[in-house]
């Protein structure tokens, strides 16, 4: 009798072993290679990740418990938590790294890793062979006439050109992303994306010596019809952009205004007509007719993009650079072409597979996991200059890290991600004692105070910081 209890548990243990390898197993995707970080199972601290259960023997897990999970903002929150060391290429640390979470503005650092892959040191302006008539294709670079960047070579190339014959049949894409919120049409986080972006595709609305100056110019009417715009009230209007058109208009509002930014409806045509207001002596003209192109205009380093990408966490910005990196690689610009793309080869050592649907991370569809991220952390610091990172990297007090990690400036680089109930932070740690961490840190579904979570997040990698 007590020989076939001891056989029973025998084989439930088999058996038991036998499932968790089938289970484990299938949070992996098959048809993608192996990564170079060893597997969960093989960690010192993901032997309770799969659980969701911390070390409470491990000094980080107990800076873990302490710092986030006793937190009331996060009760009922979901958390992933990966802490890598690769000097070692160990983790030092999981929390349900292998589950998936919407990433919301660090699914930027997918787009920013591709970039520094596929972009070269300048961006291409505009594609084009010379002639009487100059046969042109835009490239979706969104630098330009943007105010952020004063040097516009294809402002000046326009104008010594009097006849741009310009080729639509590279833009295969959505103006809007899958996933967007549609409702955020007003707001200027969520520009539309073009073939020919022009003024970061929004329209700058400011009082200038007691007038209205919108550029570029949009018509404007009342919201009421019997309502009669008064030019000495106007900063106590609102000013708003229809749903379908290209119009502004205005009622009364409580408060001040003095400058608002919208989003215009875009297309190569609308594009044209901005033009023609600061360009008068140019003709342009569209083709649906493609061919090839003997020449390129460059315009802004790559790295100055990036780095504005990611300090500002800039939606329009990611979104143009990922049909950039698709003019690039494919020939011409579709986001669903491009990531599929990039998913089978750039990113195609990813520990899970990835649900990738935009550039920046406005998309709600977006999923992935904080192993993903280490994984690309891990290959950007394996390929990038660590010089060339952290100069396109927010560092302490800068950026979107304004005002948090003020004296650890040198010792953490990363991205911030937020959408509302979602907040995130992955990137790259150095400690005191000068070891190198990558981390990917992501909280969803809270229904707290987002910054209380962002400060419990700081004390938790700043005491990391100290620590080691």
């Amino acid at each position: 009798m007590q020989l076939r209890s001891v056989t029973y548990i025998l084989l439930l243990c088999v058996a038991y072993h036998i499932t968790g390898c089938r289970l484990l197993h299938k949070t992996r995707n098959p048809n993608l290679p192996a990564t170079t970080i060893a597997a969960p199972d093989k960690l010192p601290e993901a032997n309770n990740a799969s659980t969701g259960i911390p070390d409470s023997n491990n000094s980080i897990s107990q800076m873990v418990q302490k710092y986030l999970f006793a937190q009331q903002q996060l009760a009922n929150a979901h958390v992933g938590i990966a802490i890598f060391h690769p000097k070692t290429n160990r983790y030092w640390y999981q929390f349900q790294s292998n589950k998936y979470f919407t990433p919301a503005s660090n699914t930027k650092i997918f787009t920013c890793y591709a970039a520094l892959q596929y972009l070269g040191d300048s961006l291409v302006a505009l594609q084009y062979t010379p002639g009487s008539t100059v046969h042109a294709q835009a490239t979706g670079d969104p630098t330009f006439l943007h105010p952020l960047f004063a040097y516009q070579p294809l402002y000046a190339f326009l104008q010594k050109n009097t006849n741009i014959k310009l080729s639509n049949t590279n833009w295969q894409c959505e103006a809007l992303g899958k996933g967007w919120a549609w409702d955020d049409y007003r707001n200027d986080f969520m520009p539309e994306r073009s073939i020919l972006p022009v003024y970061g595709n929004v329209a700058n609305l400011q009082i200038v010596n007691k007038q209205l100056r919108c550029i570029p110019s949009l018509p404007l009417a009342a919201a009421d019809s019997s309502a009669t715009f008064l030019p000495s009230e106007m900063h106590l209007y609102k000013f708003y952009r229809q749903l379908h058109q290209n119009q502004l208009l205005w009622q009364k509002n409580n408060k001040p205004f003095t400058a608002t930014t919208l989003p215009f409806i875009t297309s190569l045509a609308n594009s044209v007509a901005f033009l023609q207001d600061t360009l008068p002596n140019t003709r342009f003209s569209i083709t649906s007719s493609s061919g090839t192109y003997s020449h390129r205009l460059h315009s802004q380093p790559t790295d100055t993009l990036l780095k504005i990408m990611m300090h500002q966490s800039d939606n329009f910005l990611a979104e143009q650079t990922l049909l950039m990196i698709s003019q690039q690689a494919l020939g011409y610009m579709n986001d669903d072409a491009i990531i599929k793309h990039l998913l089978n080869s750039t990113f195609s050592g990813l520990p899970q597979a990835t649900k990738w649907i935009d550039g920046s991370g406005l998309s709600r569809y977006n999923l992935t996991t904080p192993e993903n991220f280490i994984w690309v952390l891990q290959q950007q610091l394996n390929n990038i200059s660590w010089k060339r990172i952290t100069s396109i990297y927010p560092s302490g007090n800068s950026g979107t890290l304004k005002n948090y990690y003020i004296p650890f400036a040198k010792n953490i680089y990363a991205k911030t991600g937020t959408l509302n109930n979602q907040v995130s932070l992955c990137g790259y740690l150095i400690t005191e004692k000068k070891e190198t961490l990558l981390f990917s840190i992501l909280v969803n579904n809270h229904v707290g105070s987002a910054t209380a979570i962002r400060r419990a997040i700081e004390t938790l990698l700043t005491t990391i910081i100290k620590t080691y």
